[in-house]
C-alpha cells in the first residue's frame, strides 16, 4: 500500500473569491514550515484552480490517472476539509457556478467517512450560508461583519487545529458539519501567578480567561482556583497529567513563584507539552532552567506606560484606553491560536515518530533533553523531529549518557546509500506555470523542494544544477540555486554531527550567461558551491552576427541570437547528464523558455537517450507532469505545431535557421512520439532509475517531499549496490 501521512488538510474556496484566497493562503504558512524550522509540517492545499471556476470532483475521471482535480480524502490516514463560502461562490447568474458548488458541499458532508475526516463549513459574508438550503441547518463558522482578515484567519486557524487535533488523537469523534455549539475537545492549564489576577482585568491572564470562555473550550485549568486544601498539589498534579497543554505566563511575579515552576517541572516530567507567553515587564531573577525546548511567544500588547512612550504623552488616557480595549481580545485570540497549533503540533509528530520509529526506539514528539535522559534510563535510541539537534546540545546529552543515541528522520536518511564513491545527482528543477492548478502557491514549492533537497544532500549526493544566478536577483527568495546554496551552508556544521557529509553543489552554467557572472555573483560560491562553465558550442555564427556586449554576454533578442542559446542550453544540459549519475525532474514551464526545447522536457529527454536513470516527480505539475503523461501514453494538448506557434517567439523562423545548421529541431509532434516511444514498455524499463512499475507511478504523484526523497534514494542506492 502507498505511504500515507497522518493528515491532509484541504482549504477550498471559489477561485475568483478575492477575499476566500486571501484568507486561505494566509492559513497555509501556520500549517507549512519551512524544512530548516522546528514547526508544524502538514500537507496543505488550494482549491484546484483549472479556470472554469468549478469545485473539485468527488469522483476520479478513470481517463486521468491521480487526476489533480479529484479530491482523494483517503490520500492520507486523515483530511480535514474546509469549505470557505461567501457570494462569490453562492453565484448562479452570469455564468456562476454557485449550484454546482452547492452541489459539491452537499454531495461532500453526505458522503464523507467521518470516522477518518472531517468537514468543516465557513461563511465569509451572511451569502455564504445560504450556499444549499440543505445545509442552512448545519454549523458555518461565521465571522463578525467589521472583523478583519487577522483576526478571521486566527479564529480559522483556531476551530481547524481542533478538528485536525481531534482527528489525530481521536478518529470517529471529530465535530461534524452537522453539529453546532459543540465544544472543542482540548484541555489547557493555565499556569500564572494570583498576583497577575490584576483587579480591572486588563492583564493577559484575565483576556485568555475571558477568551477561552467564548471558544467553548472542553475543559481547563487554572490553578489559582484550585482551593488550598491538603489536595492542592495532587489537583495540580491531576490538571497538568490531564491537559493537552500548559500555558505558562511569564511574568515578573510568575517568575518568583515556587509553586508556579513545580506547576512547569511536573509538566516536562510528565510530557505536558509548554507554550510560554513572555510577558515580562522588568525581567526575571532566574531563568527557569527547565523551560527550555518550549515554543515561546510574546504577549503582543504592550502595558500602558509602554504604549504611552510609543505614542507620546501627549495622548490622552481615553485614546489609550481605547486602543487597548480593541487590541486585548485579538492578542487573547492570536495566543490561544498558537497554543491549540502547538498541541496539533506534538500531536502530529507523535503519530510521524511512532509511524517510523523502530521497535527499540523512544519516539518523542520534541527535540531531545535532559529531562528525557531522566524519563528513560534504560532505553539507549531517542528519535524526535527534525532539524536535529546542533551540535552544542548534541555533545551535552552525549556526555550525560555516552551510550545514547539521537536521530532523527533526515538523521537516518543520511545512511540510506552504502557507496564509497561520492555520487552527483542532476536535479532539473524549475518553477511551474500550473502551481494553482494542483492547489499549491509559491511557498508549496520552496518548502517542498527545499526539504527534497536536504534529505538528498544529507543523504550524501552531490547535487548539480543548470540554475543561473543573475547580479539582479542575488536577494530573490525564490532563486532555486542560491537557496541550494543556503541549505549547504546553514546545515553543513549541523550535519557533521552526525556523520554526514554535505557535498558542494555543482552549478553548471551556460554560455552566455556564466559572461554575467561578476565578482558579486562569484563570492557567493565560496566553498559551497562549484562552478562549471560550458563553452559556446559550434553554432556556424561570426562574431558580428553574435554582437556580444562588452563582458561577452548575447541577448537573446534576435533571431539569430535566439537561435544561439538554443545549442548553448543543449550543451548545459548534455554535459550534467554526462556527468550525472541519475536526474531528477521536478516542475518547469512549459512555454517561454530560451532554448529550441523548454529545458525540462530537454533534459529528461536526454536522459533517456542515455539510457541514464531518471526520476520524475509530478507534484508540482508543469513539464514533469507533462513528461508523466506522455510516458504513460498520453496525448496532450501542449504537444502539437499550433501551440507551439502560438507561444513560443519566431517559431517558424527558429525552425528554419536551426535546420538551416543541422540542427536538430523536432516538432512538438515529433517529441511526443519520442517520449511515448521510451514508456512502451512501462516506467521501469524507460527509466532504469532502480524502481519497479509501482514505485515509480507512486513517485509520480506523490506530494509528500519525505516520500519523494526516500523513493529516489530507494532508486539510487538499488542501482548502487547492484553496480548500475
Amino acid at each position: 500500500m502507498p505511504y500515507q501521512p497522518p493528515l491532509h488538510i484541504h482549504l477550498l474556496f471559489h477561485p475568483a473569491s478575492a477575499d476566500g484566497r486571501k484568507i486561505a493562503e494566509s492559513l497555509v504558512p501556520k500549517f507549512l514550515s519551512a524544512p530548516a524550522v522546528r514547526g508544524l509540517r502538514v500537507p496543505i492545499f488550494l482549491t484546484p484552480d483549472r479556470e472554469d471556476d468549478l469545485p473539485p470532483r468527488l469522483q476520479s475521471d478513470p481517463a486521468i490517472p491521480n487526476d489533480p482535480d479529484w479530491l482523494d480524502l483517503n490520500a492520507a490516514e486523515h483530511s480535514v476539509v474546509v469549505v470557505i463560502a461567501d457570494a462569490r461562490m453562492n453565484r448562479r447568474v452570469g455564468g456562476g457556478t454557485g449550484a454546482q458548488w452547492a452541489e459539491f458541499a452537499r454531495e461532500l458532508v453526505g458522503s464523507h467517512d467521518p470516522q477518518r475526516h472531517s468537514i468543516m463549513l465557513v461563511s465569509l459574508d451572511d451569502q455564504g450560508v445560504q450556499l444549499d438550503e440543505s445545509l442552512s441547518t448545519l454549523n458555518f463558522l461565521t465571522f463578525p461583519q467589521d472583523q478583519d482578515l487577522a483576526a478571521q484567519a486566527e479564529e480559522l486557524t483556531f476551530q481547524l487545529a481542533v478538528r485536525a487535533l481531534i482527528l489525530l488523537r481521536h478518529p470517529g469523534q471529530a465535530t461534524d458539519a452537522s453539529i453546532s455549539d459543540a465544544p472543542a475537545p482540548v484541555s489547557f492549564f493555565l499556569s500564572h501567578a494570583k498576583a497577575d489576577l490584576d483587579a480591572e482585568r486588563k492583564g493577559p491572564v484575565h483576556r485568555v480567561l475571558e477568551e477561552v470562555s467564548t471558544m467553548r473550550i472542553d475543559q481547563w485549568y487554572d490553578a489559582r482556583k484550585i482551593e488550598l486544601t491538603e489536595e492542592f498539589t495532587t489537583a495540580i498534579k491531576d490538571g497538568i497529567r490531564r491537559a493537552d497543554l500548559v500555558i505558562v505566563f511569564l511574568t515578573d511575579s510568575w517568575a518568583k513563584s515556587s509553586w508556579c515552576r513545580m506547576e512547569a517541572a511536573y509538566a516536562k516530567e510528565v510530557a505536558t507539552p509548554i507554550l510560554v507567553v513572555d510577558a515580562l515587564k522588568d525581567g526575571e531573577p532566574r531563568s527557569f532552567p527547565y523551560g527550555g525546548n518550549v515554543k515561546v511567544v510574546r504577549w503582543p500588547i504592550p502595558d500602558e506606560a509602554t504604549l504611552r512612550r510609543c505614542l507620546g504623552v501627549d495622548v490622552d488616557q481615553q485614546a489609550i484606553d481605547e486602543r487597548l480595549q480593541k487590541f486585548r481580545p485579538i492578542a487573547a485570540r492570536m495566543l490561544l491560536s498558537a497554543s491549540i497549533l502547538e498541541t496539533l503540533t506534538r500531536a502530529h509528530y507523535t503519530r510521524l515518530m511512532h509511524g517510523q520509529a523502530h521497535d527499540d526506539d523512544v519516539p518523542l514528539d520534541v527535540s531531545p533533553e535532559a529531562v528525557h535522559l531522566a524519563m528513560h534510563p534504560n532505553r539507549s535510541t531517542f528519535l524526535y523531529p527534525d532539524p536535529p539537534l546542533t551540535g552544542e546540545e548534541y555533545n551535552v546529552l552525549s556526555g550525560l549518557r555516552p551510550d545514547a543515541k539521537f536521530e532523527t528522520p533526515l538523521m537516518r536518511m543520511s545512511r540510506t546509500l552504502s557507496t564509497n564513491e561520492p555520487l552527483t545527482i542532476a536535479v532539473s528543477l524549475s518553477d511551474s506555470e500550473v502551481l494553482a492548478r494542483h492547489g499549491l502557491t509559491p511557498l508549496h514549492l520552496r518548502t517542498m523542494t527545499d526539504e527534497i533537497h536536504l534529505y538528498l544532500l544529507v543523504a550524501g549526493l552531490r547535487i548539480a544544477y543548470g540554475g543561473k544566478l543573475e547580479p539582479e536577483k542575488l536577494d530573490d527568495p525564490d532563486n532555486f540555486t542560491l537557496r541550494l546554496f543556503s541549505l549547504v551552508t546553514g546545515y553543513r556544521n549541523l550535519a557533521k554531527t552526525f556523520d554526514a557529509d554535505l557535498k558542494p553543489i555543482l552549478n553548471v552554467a551556460p554560455w552566455p550567461l556564466w559572461k554575467n557572472y561578476d565578482d558579486d555573483v562569484l563570492n557567493r560560491f565560496g566553498t559551497i558551491a562549484g562552478l562549471e562553465k560550458v563553452p559556446c558550442p559550434e553554432l556556424g555564427l561570426s562574431e558580428s552576427e553574435l554582437k556580444p556586449l562588452p563582458n561577452g554576454f548575447v541577448v537573446p533578442d534576435t533571431i539569430p541570437h535566439q537561435y544561439a542559446w538554443g545549442p548553448a542550453m543543449t550543451a548545459m544540459r548534455e554535459k550534467m547528464t554526462e556527468d550525472s549519475c541519475a536526474r531528477v525532474v521536478m516542475g518547469g514551464k512549459i512555454e517561454g523558455y530560451k532554448g529550441r526545447y523548454a529545458g525540462l522536457i530537454e533534459e529528461p529527454l536526454l536522459s533517456l537517450r542515455a539510457g541514464k536513470p531518471l526520476f520524475v516527480v509530478g507534484a508540482l505539475g508543469g513539464c514533469a507532469r507533462l513528461v508523466i503523461d506522455l510516458l504513460e501514453q498520453r496525448d496532450r494538448s501542449e504537444m502539437t505545431t499550433e501551440e507551439a506557434r502560438a507561444n513560443v517567439q519566431n517559431y517558424d523562423a527558429l525552425s528554419e535557421i536551426y535546420r538551416g545548421h543541422n540542427q536538430e529541431f523536432k516538432t512538438r509532434e515529433e517529441l511526443a512520439e519520442e517520449f511515448k516511444s521510451y514508456g512502451r514498455g512501462g516506467p521501469m524499463q524507460a527509466l532504469k532509475n532502480g524502481l519497479d512499475d509501482a514505485s515509480n507511478r507512486e513517485l509520480f504523484y506523490c506530494t509528500d517531499p519525505r516520500r519523494i526523497a526516500e523513493l529516489i534514494l530507494m532508486g539510487v542506492s538499488n542501482l548502487s549496490s547492484s553496480g548500475g
